[in-house]
């Protein structure tokens, strides 16, 4: 046994003593010594060269170039402003490395109350930061017990002050909702009221129609919806138009009354048009009536009631 091992022995040496002596072994061992070297020295040049980006100014976040994407076209001024402003960065330029930048920018922006939705933040490099938001598009004024015209969303929210002489808005038909009994919530909060629920709804049924061609042949510039549910008489039209022109245009119910309206939105619309053919701009009348099945129903001024 003892001479075996011994011969063993032997053999495994002059076998390791041939594997040191091959030129071609040594070459791979020393080229991957190489690549190991130069791995390490890329990466710790790297981490030096991002170390030095890091600290350069224009990777760096200016408060300033935070850009809304596709901002709509309603969008006055001095609020688009406020929206390019109002993300809650500090004040000074924060680096776009910076950890958890797009959710921060996020946050900020989905408490801001003209805000709906954020749907993206991208980080542009070098130095940029694009949002993608879904706005609160005004709806309807509300007119409050002190007699502020207090703007509303679709969903009734709340919004903050609009300038009523900027431009921009002459274009949307932002109607008054007159009769509303609640008080007025906090800015971003839902004003919890049917009758601003309802004429919010009818609002939105007739603004492509409103657009579209009524505007050319009337005004709509406020909305009674006092006798919403029956809440003054329960023989009235819940929901009444005011034209520029004060002609009372009783509707009936809205579209998200609890109580189906035996007429259909297009029959309305259709004996809307029809008193228009007559009574081009209703002048002359003091209400038309518009949910009659058999057609409109008008009274001339001569003989106005006050609803």
């Amino acid at each position: 046994m003892a001479l075996f091992s011994r011969e063993k022995s032997r053999s495994s040496r002059s076998g390791r003593g041939a594997e040191e002596s091959d030129p071609a072994r040594r070459g791979i061992l020393y080229l991957i010594a190489g690549g190991v070297t130069l791995v390490a020295g890329t990466v710790l040049v790297l981490h030096a060269m991002y170390r030095q980006i890091q600290k350069r100014p224009d990777f760096h976040v200016d408060p300033l170039a935070v850009e809304l994407v596709a901002a709509p076209e309603w969008l006055p001024d001095p609020l688009a402003r406020d929206l390019q402003y109002g993300h809650g960065l500090p004040a000074q330029p924060i680096s776009v490395f910076a950890s958890g930048l797009e959710q921060i920018v996020a946050e900020r922006y989905a408490k801001h109350p003209w805000v709906e939705t954020v749907h993206a933040v991208h980080v542009v490099y070098p130095g940029q930061v694009e949002v993608e938001l879904e706005l609160r598009r005004p709806a309807a004024f509300v007119q409050s017990g002190d007699g502020r015209a207090l703007p509303i969303d679709r969903h009734g929210i709340r919004l903050p002050d609009l300038p009523n002489d900027d431009h921009r808005l002459r274009h949307l038909w932002l109607p008054l909702l007159l009769g509303v009994l609640r008080p007025a919530p906090p800015v971003g909060e839902p004003w919890n009221d049917r009758a601003i629920h309802e004429g919010v709804a009818l609002v939105e049924a007739l603004r492509e129609p409103y657009q579209k061609y009524l505007s050319r042949s009337l005004r709509f510039g406020a909305i009674d919806v006092s006798n919403v549910g029956g809440r003054v008489n329960p023989l009235d039209s819940e929901l009444a138009f005011v034209s520029a022109e004060q002609v009372l245009v009783e509707w009936g119910r809205s579209p998200a009354s609890p109580n189906p309206d035996p007429m259909r939105l297009e029959e309305k619309l259709r004996n809307l048009r029809s008193a228009l053919v007559e009574y081009p701009g209703l002048v002359g009348l003091s209400r038309v009536k518009l949910d009659e099945p058999h057609g409109p129903v008008v009274v001339p001024a001569s003989t106005a009631r006050i609803r």
